[in-house]
Formats: C-alpha cells, structure tokens, sequence
C-alpha cells in the first residue's frame, strides 16, 4: 500500500510559508474536505503561526504528487 501524505502551505503575515503535513492519510481523500481545513485552518490558527491565508494545498501518494491546488 503506498503512503499518502496531505501538504497545506499556509502564508502567515510577516510572508513566510509554513507548511502542516498530515502522513498515512486514509485514501480517498475529498479534496473539498481538505480545502476546508485549510480554511478552517485560517480562521481559527490552530498552530499559533498568524497565518494570513494558505496558498497550496498537494496530496502525495508515495514519490508521485496527485494534487496540487493552489
């Protein structure tokens, strides 16, 4: 089975990338739902890092980038 990683690139206010990586993610995964956390992810600012806004959003099935939505 290969090993699927979600990427989401935040950009916080002082235009540095952050980026927060979910590993062994169970497959399928909507891309709807990953683009709501990264919403969520901005309004609420989980990880303290003043994010602004995320800028990319890619699924990884093993070396192979299957998403990128920017």
């Amino acid at each position: 089975m290969t090993e699927t990683k979600v990427e989401i690139a935040f950009l916080d206010m002082f235009n540095k990338v952050s980026r927060f990586r979910l590993n062994n993610v169970k497959q399928p995964v909507d891309p709807l739902k990953v683009q709501a956390l990264a919403d969520f992810m901005v309004a609420n600012d989980p990880l303290g890092k003043s994010v602004v806004k995320w800028t990319e959003i890619k699924m990884i099935e093993g070396t192979q980038t299957v998403l990128n939505v920017q």
